[in-house]
């Protein structure tokens, strides 16, 4: 993806999600600017997913955001967005 980015002349900022993870703020905003639940955000393949009880519907977003900051290997990705486009995750 960043190589196809690059040969395009777009030069994406990179966010080390991992070394400076995102706020709940910034979760928040992300979901909404993608127009996307946080639950379409999370790597359900990762151990923690289950570990977390993530599965668990009766949990809130509010909920799942706190969990998602905390541990931010869960966010799906790459999440691309340019000015008002967006490259949703898949699962």
């Amino acid at each position: 993806m960043l190589a196809l980015l690059k040969e395009n002349d777009a030069n994406p900022e990179i966010i080390y999600y991992l070394e400076m993870p995102p706020s709940h703020e910034k979760l928040v905003e992300l979901s909404e600017k993608l127009s996307i639940g946080i639950r379409d955000l999370i790597r359900t393949s990762e151990p923690e997913y289950r570990e977390l009880g993530l599965d668990d519907k009766s949990l809130s977003e509010t909920t799942i955001f706190d969990i998602i900051a905390k541990d931010p290997k869960l966010i799906q990705r790459p999440i691309v967005i340019k000015g008002g486009s967006h490259f949703k995750p898949s699962s």
